[in-house]
């Protein structure tokens, strides 16, 4: 009795989904719907040092580990897209400034072109400690290169204490 008691709710499962009873027979699916889509991430909590002269001038973060990726080829301060679609994008830095009032710029860059996913922070005085954080959706073709750059408006380096750059392909 105790082995028929364990096995009910599968029967039940199994009278509910079978063909004819109504239960998703108006169901359908299109498309690939699979859970493999691409992503990608890279991080750094070790230090990452950016130069930043001259001023006002965008530079590549470099220096990343590469993270968990699917899909996206992924080569220390970039990614390279190998399936088209729209892409969720995110990226989350803590840094250190070099100099007083330093404004802090990082951009997603999509081949080498500003995309409008950035962050910007106003830092108070030399080796302070800030953080920023942007993100959005980017439409994104097969072999376009995607990476972080970053710039100030004044001091010469710009320390990432810790920094995180996410891609995913949501459709």
């Amino acid at each position: 009795m105790k082995r028929l008691a364990y096995l009910l709710p599968v029967l039940i499962l199994l009278v509910a989904f079978a063909p004819g009873t109504g239960v998703f027979t108006n169901l359908t699916i299109t498309g690939d719907h699979s859970f493999n889509t691409p992503y990608a991430e890279m991080y750094d909590n070790t230090g990452i040092v950016t130069s930043i002269t001259p001023n006002d001038v965008y530079y590549t973060i470099t220096g990343f580990t590469t993270g968990l990726n699917n899909e996206v080829t992924v080569d220390d301060s970039i990614f390279t897209i190998t399936k088209a679609g729209v892409y969720r994008v995110s990226m989350n830095q803590a840094f250190i400034s070099s100099n007083n009032s330093m404004v802090c710029h990082v951009s997603v860059f999509v081949d080498d072109v500003e995309s409008q996913v950035e962050s910007e922070r106003k830092m108070g005085t030399s080796s302070d400690v800030g953080s920023s954080s942007g993100g959005g959706l980017l439409s994104l073709a097969v072999g376009e290169v995607v990476k972080l750059k970053a710039k100030a408006n004044s001091g010469t380096t710009i320390t990432f204490q810790h920094i995180n750059f996410v891609i995913n392909k949501i459709n």
